[in-house]
């Protein structure tokens, strides 16, 4: 009988424990999340003429903007796992899109700093593989953007589930 006590207790230590854990790392990872970053827009000139509208469309098929914005920009589901569900934006300026709200200053920031208009950190958005365009590849790449052909396609927004949050709060994000 005493043994059994003794599990149980030991039980009831370890259960408490990994509940503190769980609880610590979930509001941790919160407040990683939550994070906003204010900066300043880069000052890119967005050209309009065809020439670089055409090298904006090179960059983007060149570059797998595609692969997660869909094949007409009006986004699409990257994943929907246990830890967090991602939905890459609409990029048209359709219902549902950022077209027709971002600023170029918002554009710019969301390529090359995966910061949101509202300045949270963007899912997954590869922005360390945009960061080092040139102004002329950037301000192409933002002119294209600008204008693809709206569509309408509402989704849901991306969101970190409880499993991401403790995963967020584990792992040192630099």
């Amino acid at each position: 009988m005493k043994v059994i006590k003794w599990i149980l207790g030991s039980l009831g230590v370890v259960v408490l424990l990994l509940s503190i854990f769980v609880f610590v790392a979930k509001t941790k990872g919160e407040t990683k999340i939550a994070v906003r970053y204010a900066m300043d827009y880069d000052n890119v000139a967005i050209p309009s003429d065809s020439a670089s509208v055409a090298y904006g469309k090179y960059l983007a098929e060149s570059h797998g903007c595609q692969k997660c914005h869909g094949a007409d920009f009006s986004g699409a589901m990257v994943a929907d796992a246990p830890p967090f569900l991602v939905n890459a934006s609409n990029l048209t300026s359709g219902n549902g899109g950022v077209g027709s709200m971002f600023s170029d200053g918002d554009w710019l920031r969301a390529i090359r700093h995966g910061v949101g208009q509202d300045g949270r950190g963007l899912i997954i958005m590869p922005s360390e593989a945009y960061y080092h365009f040139s102004d002329e590849e950037v301000g192409a790449l933002v002119a294209y953007l600008k204008q693809v052909e709206p569509v309408d396609h509402e989704q849901a927004r991306s969101e970190f589930r409880l499993l991401g949050k403790i995963i967020m709060g584990i792992i040192t994000v630099r």
